[in-house]
């Protein structure tokens, strides 16, 4: 993959090569959105600081 920032601003960012410009996303409702921070659970919080050891 080939990952440019834009050379100026205004010019879009590029990463990797695309057959398209724009990619639909689909149907969804909106309403399932929210501003609340994500909350781990206990199960990815001792993923997380397993991956985290072993990284070291």
């Amino acid at each position: 993959m080939i990952e440019r920032m834009s050379g100026s601003p205004g010019e879009r960012a590029q990463f990797g090569i695309s057959p398209k410009d724009t990619y639909s996303l689909g149907v969804f409702d909106i309403d399932q959105l929210s501003d609340t921070p994500y909350q781990m659970s206990e199960q990815e919080r001792m993923q997380l600081e397993f991956l985290q050891h072993a990284a070291r």
